[in-house]
């Protein structure tokens, strides 16, 4: 980092106290996090400026949502219509329907009786020899065509009370599905224009203001988050056997607290030439390999501040 340049030049690779307990040279830094929207947009609200602290889960920034939240509504009115489509097929037909039916079987019934009472006058003329043997058959033949049409009207009342057929439920419960599965979609899209802090931590910068537009994945807000501070130091070759990745080691610098500890958590395998910004005349031929220790979360040391760094544990091996 660019704030860290100048620093380099008043670190020395190993001021050594002794040959067997050496003391390094480094800086602390941070691990940070770039807070970046999954989509672009116009900044519409800013919660944090710089040196600021945040609780993990708490509003950063919110891009503008007007279309996204227009997508759920749709979204949500496709998934009604599916859901009723589905209803209905289930159900049958709906009661206004089976009402008309039921109508109709009362004039068919009606019909029938009218047929039934038409026949006995009929047959009372006909034995008294008034009115024809035709006559009386037609007669006769009136309450089958009657009795013929309530059956038809009763078994339409009668369907009319089934469900759909399987595969048109079916149909209708993977369109249901579908719809869900949109308006989860769109419910997603939707929250991404809300932007949470993901830890506990301080707004080290703020690259955007409110009103001006980011693009998707480009960070908004730079977030340090508690306990994610180290010491950067560089260890010499002959040094380097004894500050294996686990080693504690004792921080010490001019305002630091007494007695602050981190452990080693990378030691590189790879080594490098000295950084040029440390080059001395004693150093400028040696190999180096980057270290980094972890410091505990309460020791909120500043980022930059130079330190020195001890191994605990007596010699080394």
């Amino acid at each position: 980092m660019k704030r860290l340049a100048g620093l380099f030049v008043l670190l020395g690779l190993a001021a050594c106290s002794g040959a067997d307990n050496p003391t390094f040279q480094g800086y602390v830094e941070g691990d940070f996090i770039a807070v970046a929207p999954e989509v672009g947009g116009r900044i519409v609200t800013l919660n944090v400026e710089r040196g600021s602290t945040i609780e993990g889960g708490a509003e950063l920034f919110r891009i503008e949502d007007a279309e996204a939240t227009a997508a759920v509504a749709q979204a949500d009115a496709e998934l009604a219509r599916a859901r009723a489509q589905l209803a209905n097929l289930q159900e049958g037909q709906r009661p206004p329907e089976i009402a008309v039916i039921e109508a109709q079987i009362a004039e068919t019934t009606a019909a029938l009786d009218m047929a039934r009472r038409d026949f006995e006058r009929q047959r009372a003329l006909f034995t008294r020899n008034v009115v024809s043997e035709a006559q009386l058959d037609r007669a006769r033949e009136a309450i089958t065509v009657a009795s013929a049409r309530l059956r038809a009207v009763e078994r339409q009342k009668e369907v009319a009370k089934l469900p759909a057929r399987t595969p048109e439920i079916e149909a209708a419960e993977r369109a249901v599905q579908a719809a869900e599965a949109a308006f989860a979609q769109a419910r997603t899209r939707l929250n991404k224009h809300i932007v949470l802090a993901p830890a506990d931590g301080r707004i080290e910068d703020v690259y955007y203001e409110a009103g001006e537009v980011a693009g998707a994945g480009a960070p908004v807000v730079s977030l340090l988050p508690d306990g994610r501070r180290k010491v950067i130091f560089f260890v010499p070759e002959p040094a380097r056997p004894g500050v294996p990745a686990g080693t504690p080691v004792a921080i010490s610098c001019n305002g630091c607290p007494d007695e602050v500890t981190a452990e080693i958590v990378f030691l590189a395998t790879e080594s490098e030439f000295t950084p040029p910004v440390i080059f001395s005349r004693e150093t400028s031929d040696k190999l180096v390999f980057r270290a980094e220790a972890r410091l505990p979360e309460n020791a909120a040391l500043p980022l930059g501040q130079p330190v020195e760094v001890t191994r605990i544990g007596g010699t080394a091996p």
